[in-house]
């Protein structure tokens, strides 16, 4: 009944991946030490982010979510919602964005 946030999603080993995949299909971890298996309840929303796996980090509009983050179809799957945010280059709305925010600084 909790809030996982992971950043940089992709980039977890498989073995994390595994044991996260477990948590949002089955809401269980399981871990194993020293040969004892323990097997824990987790209900908890996962918030993850992470950045597009491609030359230079941008997305590609080209390409489909799974070669843009090199996360399996399975394992996004699992997730309820998911918002592809891109900043795309453009100095003129950069502009615009820095002049509206600095106007509401109070020095």
């Amino acid at each position: 009944m909790g809030v996982c946030c992971v950043d940089e999603f992709n980039l977890l080993q498989k073995t994390d991946l595994v044991s996260i995949h477990e948590a949002m299909e089955q809401q269980t971890i399981s871990v194993s030490k020293a040969g004892l298996t323990s097997t824990a309840y987790s209900r908890a929303t996962i918030i993850a982010s992470c950045n597009p796996v491609l030359p230079g980090q941008k997305y590609d509009y080209e390409m489909n979510l799974v070669q843009n983050t090199g996360l399996t179809t399975p394992l996004l799957s699992r997730f309820d919602l998911i918002f592809v945010v891109v900043d795309d280059i453009d100095p003129e709305k950069d502009d615009k964005n820095c002049d509206f925010i600095l106007g509401k600084v109070v020095f």
